[in-house]
């Protein structure tokens, strides 16, 4: 993967281009928004790593910026994730609070490029996701763990509330916003599934 990772924290940054690079990576480093933006203008990466708090710009237009160039990603977040920030048109296809592995980061990267790189639709009660373009047919936006959770549903996995709960709440959000007469909801000895509104 070709990384563009931007972090004020230089040596945060020398350590996970070191540990990306390992992995035979190749990372492209910067400091703050202004070098994003130079960056991203000088050629295409398959993913961005950016912090929210990188100085020189809001992080919503460096979001925006990266979608227009189909780079997918993920935003570092020194709070935790809430549903509002998943609503925005400009959210980022994937989150992460501080603090984390080293490998989970890793391992998350891993993740959204496969996801970017894939062909799938996922259909959701008539509702249809790209995967690949996290996004619906009606151009709402889905990051990397909704829909995480909505194949996970479908495939009767379990997973954690408390890792999740911004998630399911912004999913129910979107759907409502869509019109659709489903939501996430849990049902005891099954937990959570998608259910029909008057359920």
């Amino acid at each position: 993967m070709k990384i563009l990772f931007a972090d004020s924290d230089r040596d945060m940054l020398m350590v996970f281009k070191r540990l990306f690079e390992l992995d035979g990576h190749e990372v492209t480093t910067v400091f703050d928004a202004p070098q994003v933006i130079r960056k991203a203008a000088q050629g295409h990466y398959d993913i961005a790593i950016l912090n929210k708090g990188l100085p020189g710009e809001d992080s919503r237009q460096l979001i925006k910026l990266m979608k227009d160039n189909k780079t997918p990603t993920i935003m570092l977040l020194s709070q935790r994730v809430v549903p509002v920030m998943l609503m925005d048109a400009c959210a980022a296809d994937s989150y992460m609070s501080f603090p984390f592995f080293p490998e989970e980061l890793k391992a998350r990267a891993d993740e959204v490029f496969k996801k970017a790189s894939s062909s799938e639709q996922l259909n959701v009660d008539g509702l249809k996701i790209n995967i690949g373009k996290f996004m619906s047919d009606s151009g709402v936006h889905y990051t990397n763990e909704e829909i995480n959770i909505l194949l996970a549903i479908q495939n009767g996995q379990s997973f954690d509330i408390r890792k999740v709960s911004a998630y399911i709440n912004s999913l129910n959000n979107k759907f409502e916003s869509a019109g659709m007469n489903t939501r996430i909801k849990y049902v005891i000895n099954e937990g959570y599934r998608l259910v029909k509104n008057n359920e």
